[in-house]
């Protein structure tokens, strides 16, 4: 694979798809693409999101929207910081947590390590989606749903 600045888009609802297994570069057991500190999977062949097998003692970081955010950010920095002939930072994972919204507006998770339950993590689910979405429409009607509208 050249790596003449190149950007490929492999995600996808079924996972990172058949295309990383034809790549040659070097995969997880799970079919991502393992990559070293710095988002590297070859150098100058950045790899971030569900795409990416990032390393952590006794597994790899989970699938996740925090996961894919503060990759890309980190991949985007590395591939600037390599086209000025800077050194790569390591990539530092921080897991807030995760939560999944439920019936009757409420949810269940994981949030800096406490289990939760009620309305709480929902809340924090529709308030990020509102924090992370683009365009004034999509924050308008997730915000009318957090508030309890339709």
């Amino acid at each position: 694979m050249s790596a003449e600045r190149r950007f490929f888009p492999v995600g996808g609802q079924d996972g990172p798809g058949p295309f990383l297994g034809e790549s040659g570069l070097p995969l997880t057991p799970a079919g991502r693409v393992r990559v070293a500190a710095t988002l590297e999977a070859a150098p100058g062949v950045f790899v971030a999101g569900d795409a990416a097998g990032v390393a952590l003692p006794g597994g790899f970081v989970r699938m996740g929207v925090q996961a894919a955010l503060t990759q890309g950010w980190h991949a985007a920095g590395n591939l600037l910081r390599g086209l000025r002939g800077e050194p790569l930072q390591p990539y530092r994972w921080l897991d807030p947590g995760w939560v999944v919204p439920l019936a009757n507006r409420r949810g269940a998770g994981f949030i800096l390590g406490l289990p939760l339950f009620g309305r709480l993590p929902a809340f924090l689910h529709y308030a990020m989606s509102v924090f992370r979405s683009v365009g004034l429409d999509t924050r308008r009607h997730l915000f009318r749903h957090l508030l309890g509208g339709r």
